[in-house]
């Protein structure tokens, strides 16, 4: 498949694809936020971030590496296929036993009784993630990114609809916990459908031997990276309260969900392509309008937020989600940095330099965890400034091996975003000065959404950004040839 890929086409087509998808269900995602955190309280969100450490380390054993080598390795086949699918169910089978067991010991640990109950009912997320582990993994190596399109709407709509009803009703915590359970089983069940792939009755051990070569490395990054990530939460939920972490972590939703919107079409789409094309002279360019994709339009939309967030988190959440509004500012910085970092992560990843990739992702998560031993003695602010300060240092320290791999050095880099950085420092201070004004917060709220769009896109087609014309061209390819598509179909259905 990949010697007749017409490879910009798929990743522009792959990334618009996994674009409307993530705009799709974060959409859905942030509106069923909104209702469920005005319908519930600080301590329930308190409880399943809590229970979200756990799953989330545990999922990584299932998520990560053998997924990874699958869209790597290029002539994968059935057998590959199926092995990774029955030892991902294996492993998660084995994981959930675990959490079932110590469930009662981690509650009483962190003096949350209700969190035994939740731990082993969200913890069925691990085999049905794992069921649709492989089906996702062919689909990305595939480029058939509508089938993510569909499994995530659907998923969303339905699990949605059951949580905001459950909430209403009066079951607190538990209400969450459908939402997210339901969703997982929605969004896995039609990839299953949608994607036609089934698992064979065969198996090799050799097979996942030879996946797991390369992909333990992998898995351990991605597993050091999260226990670093985790160990913040689990910091704030241990040392101060559930009620500061729930703060903190409604704080970094809103930029999470936002941030995702470029991180996720990055993951799926550069991965494969780039494992596809290493060869290619025009990579060099592939990779900088990426990178000026990702600048162009991140850097503004977290700048934005963080400006109108003192507005924005009364008027969506009500007062009282105020105190979270600091920790939405700080990871607002964070979340604009962090596509930067997955991008140079992934073209480590895509050149096969999973050692490399392991060892510069452990120096950064090491620096992380002291500069986390330090902060944790001065509050929550410094413990979540401390993961704005590591996202950065990890960013600094993936990007450099990039210079010899790819040509593509910080410096680049960094005048690839200069002209986004400086367009987007003068719409803030504008933005900003709203705040002066002695009306209505709300009516400044607005006038503030408004006036940055219009400076920032007005300023892009004056100045002929590249990225500004980059994505604007490319979406005006997408429709032409997606018109061009339907009428060959339609002829040759005539």
């Amino acid at each position: 498949m990949a010697e007749n890929v017409n490879y910009r086409k798929v990743t522009m087509s792959g990334m618009v694809w996994k674009f409307l998808e993530q705009l799709g269900s974060k959409l859905i995602a942030f509106i069923l936020s909104v209702v469920l955190a005005r319908l519930l309280f600080p301590e329930d969100y308190g409880v399943i971030a809590l229970t979200s450490i756990f799953i989330t380390i545990c999922d990584t054993f299932v998520s990560s590496g053998f997924t990874t080598s699958l869209i790597q390795k290029k002539d994968a086949d059935e057998l590959d296929y199926s092995s990774v699918f029955y030892t991902s169910m294996a492993i998660a089978l084995v994981l959930y036993a675990i959490l079932f067991f110590t469930a009662p010991y981690i509650a009483v640990w962190l003096e949350t009784p209700l969190l035994c109950d939740v731990l082993r009912v969200l913890g069925l997320r691990l085999p049905i993630g794992a069921f649709g582990s492989v089906q996702q993994a062919y689909a990305t190596k595939n480029y058939m990114f509508k089938k993510f399109f569909l499994s995530s709407i659907i998923g969303f709509l339905i699990a949605g609809g059951v949580g905001i009803v459950m909430a209403y009703n009066g079951f607190g915590v538990w209400a969450l916990v459908a939402h997210d359970l339901i969703g997982v089983i929605i969004n896995k069940v039609t990839l299953y459908i949608t994607t036609k792939w089934r698992p064979h009755l065969c198996y090799s051990w050799k097979r996942t031997k030879s996946l797991f070569n390369y992909g333990w490395k992998i898995l351990a990054t991605s597993l050091f990276d999260t226990l670093c990530v985790e160990a913040n939460s689990l910091v704030i939920g241990k040392k101060y309260s559930s009620e500061d972490l729930a703060y903190s972590s409604k704080g970094s939703s809103m930029p999470k969900l936002i941030g995702q919107f470029a991180v996720n079409p990055i993951r799926f789409v550069l991965m494969p392509v780039l494992s596809n094309k290493q060869g290619e002279k025009n990579i060099l360019h592939t990779i900088s309008s990426c990178v000026q994709a990702c600048a162009y339009l991140m850097f503004p939309v977290m700048c934005g937020l963080a400006i109108v967030s003192p507005t924005l988190v009364p008027l969506l959440y009500t007062s009282k989600w105020n105190d979270s509004i600091v920790f939405m500012q700080l990871m607002c910085v964070y979340y604009a940095i962090a596509p930067l970092t997955s991008v140079n992560a992934i073209l480590i990843q895509a050149k096969g330099k999973s050692s490399l990739y392991l060892i510069t992702n452990v120096i950064a998560r090491i620096v992380g965890l002291i500069l986390l031993f330090i902060t944790m003695q001065f509050g929550v602010f410094w413990v979540v400034f401390s993961q704005v300060l590591t996202i950065l240092i990890q960013y600094l320290i993936v990007a450099v091996p990039n210079g010899k791999l790819y040509g593509y050095s910080i410096w680049k880099q960094f005048k690839d975003m200069l002209p986004y950085v400086l367009l987007t420092a003068f719409m803030g201070v504008v933005v900003y000065t709203f705040n002066f004004l002695t009306i209505h917060p709300y009516l400044i709220l607005f006038l503030q959404v408004l006036t940055g769009v219009i400076i920032y896109v007005a300023l892009s087609i004056v100045l002929k950004l590249p990225a500004f014309t980059y994505l604007l061209n490319t979406i005006k390819s997408l429709f032409k040839r997606n018109k061009k598509t339907e009428t060959v179909e339609s002829v040759e259905e005539n």
